[in-house]
């Protein structure tokens, strides 16, 4: 069966990245009707952010991405966070310390130091080999016993070639002369990554393991691992780095890296969710546009890219309009007044709940194809929630026809008129009707009429039109909109 992983440490909110890693290896268990887990990675606590793996975890499920065994979910290998599996790493050390794999180390900070000092001096790396490398079990013990600090260190052999697999580059391979004596237990006596992370995926029986670039260097170590213990290494998929707008790792310099930024910033989940899958991965088709569920049935790791991708905020803007104006009215309706509760509140208890649930469902509809982001929507909509303040020079517009404030109050006049004949608000296309027939019997363009009726109505110089404004303000509304701008015209 297909086990998939993501193993988040909990340093922080989750990254655009993490998400990325996390959706591909969800969506690949999935499509084989195998099983994801989610692994909290918590050894190193010098790093660890409070309450930074509930976060983890409520992102994970925001975006639909529901783990089929954590900590909150439970499962048969557990348990799911690495600070309560002690005891196993402990035993499997013990283990290659008794086969020679791995040996007790009493190296100095200053020693380190001076170790790296010499590989910078020379221009060159200089792979780390202990000179208690070959002490006795017995030797070791007796300096733990008189209160020396140690670490436990793999024994990388000599004269090796380690080759490896991985899913997107191919074959590596590389001597292991180059490859530093990994610390696998640190003086605090926890793990490091790479000790737990092998005890893991193995004893979790993990098929696939789909994580980052950065993690390559470190895979000769793993596969090391893999073989001192006996153990069968799982498919390794290395994924490509997302980069930035400068071509450099995405990071805090390139703007928003975490998705909270971008929830904050009103793009919708799903779009986030299909934006970022699209990063490092190719469909094979020309669609662009994928719920979850046609993600997972298209998914293959065949389609993964080696080459880096870039993280294009206007991409990610088009992409999250498109699902907005997608948006059936009520899933909209419900899906803003979530967000204006949560991200402007003063908008939504001063403006939006003041209006019924009809007129808002309308304006909703107007607007919404011109949202790139639901954050866009109390600008968009201001015309329809107040009286505009009307600078009169924007009645005017030459390529329009619309030359002198008089032609304006004339067309403003032409328009009121017509709108004043009917008895209740008229439909957008019963005043379309009602009024381009005129225009044309009057011999004006439809510009000199509805260029001032428009900017009378909403006071901006892009809007919606006189047609739909008239329909969702209402007529009484409209009217002492338009009566109001005529006035003002001396």
């Amino acid at each position: 069966m297909t086990r998939t992983r993501f193993a988040p440490s909990p340093t922080g909110q989750l990254h655009i990245g993490g998400l990325r890693t996390a959706l591909f290896a969800y969506i690949w268990a999935k499509k084989n009707h195998g099983q994801f887990l989610v692994r909290i990675e918590d050894t190193d606590k010098t790093r660890e952010v409070e309450g930074a793996t509930d976060a983890l975890l409520d992102s994970l499920e925001l975006f639909g991405i529901h783990p089929d065994e954590s900590i909150r979910a439970g499962g048969d290998y557990g348990p799911y966070i690495q600070s309560e599996r002690l005891p196993l790493y402990r035993e499997h050390l013990e283990k290659l310390i008794e086969q020679g794999d791995a040996y007790y180390c009493f190296t100095t900070e200053e020693e380190l130091e001076a170790h790296k000092k010499k590989a910078e001096e020379a221009g060159i790396m200089i792979p780390f080999r202990s000179p208690y490398r070959d002490i006795t079990i017995d030797e070791a013990k007796a300096k733990i016993a008189a209160g020396e600090k140690y670490v436990v260190r793999m024994k990388i052999p000599k004269g090796e070639t380690i080759t490896f697999f991985d899913g997107l580059k191919g074959k590596i391979s590389v001597p292991s002369a180059d490859i530093d004596d990994q610390v696998l237990l640190k003086t605090d006596g926890f793990p490091t990554y790479h000790l737990a992370m092998a005890v893991d995926d193995h004893l979790m029986k993990i098929t696939h393991v789909l994580r980052g670039d950065e993690w390559l260097p470190s895979t000769p170590k793993h596969v090391l691992l893999y073989r001192m213990f006996g153990w069968e290494a799982p498919e390794f998929y290395h994924l490509s780095v997302i980069l930035g707008a400068d071509r450099k790792k995405l990071s805090k310099r390139n703007g928003d890296t975490h998705v909270s930024q971008f929830l904050e910033k009103w793009y919708l989940k799903e779009a986030l969710l299909n934006y970022i899958a699209l990063i490092g991965w190719n469909s094979k088709t020309t669609q662009e546009i994928f719920s979850l569920p046609e993600l997972i049935e298209a998914f293959s790791l065949e389609g993964l890219q080696i080459a880096n991708g870039i993280f294009d905020p206007e991409k990610l803007k088009w992409m999250n309009s498109k699902y907005i104006a997608a948006m059936p009215a009520d899933e909209l309706m419900k899906t803003l007044s979530d967000y204006l509760k949560q991200y402007n509140p003063d908008f939504y208890e001063n403006t939006f709940i003041t209006h019924d649930e009809v007129f808002n469902r309308a304006v909703i509809t107007e607007v919404q194809k011109r949202c790139e982001t639901l954050a866009d929507f109390p600008a968009l909509s201001e015309c329809f929630y107040q009286e505009p303040e009307v600078d009169t020079a924007l009645l005017l517009s030459e390529k329009m026809g619309v030359t002198s404030l008089e032609q304006a109050k004339e067309a403003l006049q032409f328009g009121l008129d017509i709108i004043k004949s009917f008895t209740s608000t008229p439909s957008r296309d019963q005043l379309k009707d009602a009024i381009i027939p005129k225009i044309a019997e009057a011999g004006k363009k439809n510009g000199q009429i509805l260029w001032p009726l428009r900017v009378a109505l909403t006071g901006k110089e892009f809007s919606p039109g006189a047609f739909e404004m008239t329909e969702i303000l209402g007529l009484e509304k409209a009217i002492v909109r338009i009566e109001k701008v005529i006035a003002k015209i001396q």
